[in-house]
């Protein structure tokens, strides 16, 4: 069988690829299952790794990691594959181009799943259900809290449900705020929010917390990168959050939440932020002054 898992969702990505191997390995023996970097595999190679027999194992099943990345592998690989019968293979890829010969031979040959990123409200009914593997019950609104305060990231609140579970105590959101950092990308969308919406204090104050724990440098990368998904939603015409994150190739959680703001936000405003935040990038890269006060200052410019 020849199967293709691709898709953005790295977490629900794992676990499929995990209980595939895990059930072939139970199945046929600890020996039976081989994983490769698709990236760093040849040419050469490429008829070994498939028509290879294991003297520990009568059965393979042969992993295969991003060979999508690797252009000429990828493109030899569906004439390969013409010539096998009987091999277990499972590719695993992020974002395959669709338009090449592989990925179209696979479409009518092999079986595919594609594992999407969750959007807030498919991530919140997820938390819950996850946490009750750990014993936890949560109520729709501190698992809505959580995903608010940490993001729509599986792995990161995988770790955050662990990290309550040891508590051993209720959930609430005293508790999440206690034990569980806050994600600097909900940071800055709660940050620009402020600012669009002129509240000056809280714009200041979201800023002082984040200063205590990020790299300025990375932050305002971040900011960099929120404002270009608000310009790309604000001259979006009406598209849905769906085909905005699609075409720009955005988080589908950044999209939605973008373009939400977007509809508050003016054209006018929205050039003044572009070019206050890309000032303070340039002055934090050429000035030498400190990177947190070029930020503090900007955010004060537009906070008005």
């Amino acid at each position: 069988m020849i199967q293709l898992f691709y898709g953005d969702n790295d977490y629900a990505r794992t676990q499929a690829v995990r209980r595939a191997r895990d059930d072939y390995a139970e199945r046929h023996g600890d020996q039976s299952v081989d994983s490769v970097r698709g990236e760093t595999l040849t040419l050469i190679e490429l008829p070994q790794l498939l028509h290879g027999q294991s003297l520990f194992s009568p059965h393979k099943l042969i992993i295969v990691h991003d060979a999508s990345t690797n252009k000429p592998v990828w493109d030899e690989l569906s004439d390969f594959l013409e010539t096998i019968h009987d091999i277990d293979l499972l590719l695993i890829e992020t974002k395959p181009d669709k338009r090449t010969r592989t990925f179209k031979w696979l479409q009518k040959n092999a079986e595919i799943r594609e594992f999407k990123a969750l959007d807030e409200r498919e991530v919140t009914n997820w938390v819950r259900t996850h946490a009750r593997t750990y014993g936890i019950e949560l109520h729709h609104d501190e698992a809505k809290f959580l995903v608010a305060y940490s993001g729509v990231e599986q792995w990161r609140l995988h770790h955050d449900i662990e990290k309550l579970a040891l508590a051993g105590k209720p959930v609430s959101r005293e508790l999440i705020q206690e034990l569980i950092d806050p994600n600097p990308t909900v940071t800055a969308f709660d940050l620009l929010d402020a600012i669009i919406a002129g509240r000056r204090e809280t714009a200041l104050d979201k800023l002082a917390a984040v200063r205590r724990t990020e790299d300025p440098y990375k932050f305002i990368g971040l900011l960099v990168s929120q404002l270009y998904a608000l310009a790309v939603c604000k001259t979006a015409d009406n598209k849905s959050s769906q085909a905005i994150a699609t075409e720009a190739g955005i988080h589908p959680f950044v999209a939605q939440k973008s373009l939400a703001t977007a509809q508050k936000l003016s054209m006018p405003k929205l050039r003044e932020m572009i070019a206050a935040i890309e000032h303070c990038d340039e002055m934090i890269k050429t000035s030498g002054a400190d990177p947190w006060n070029m930020i503090e200052l900007a955010v004060a410019k537009i906070s008005h």
